[in-house]
């Protein structure tokens, strides 16, 4: 299961965003927007963020907590690389 963000409160639905829940969708990943705490954002396996910048990148640690799953990262990103 993939849990993004809420956009009620905060955030951007920008192209990335959109395009990975396009690519998602067409997956076997489960996704799910949540309103979720930090602490409970920190019991993830993995964290991804992205943006038209820096289309999908792994979040490596928040404060003490490191994450060290790639799995989601690994799918994602080769299907999100900007063309040269």
């Amino acid at each position: 299961v993939v849990y993004t963000p809420r956009l009620d409160q905060a955030g951007v639905n920008g192209i990335m965003r959109q395009f990975c829940i396009r690519l998602l969708a067409q997956s076997s990943y489960q996704l799910v927007e949540v309103q979720a705490s930090l602490e409970e954002a920190l019991q993830a396996d993995e964290m991804v963020i992205c943006n038209a910048l820096m289309p999908v990148m792994p979040v490596r640690a928040c404060g003490d907590v490191s994450f060290s799953s790639a799995t989601l990262y690994e799918y994602l990103a080769p299907l999100c690389e900007r063309p040269n």
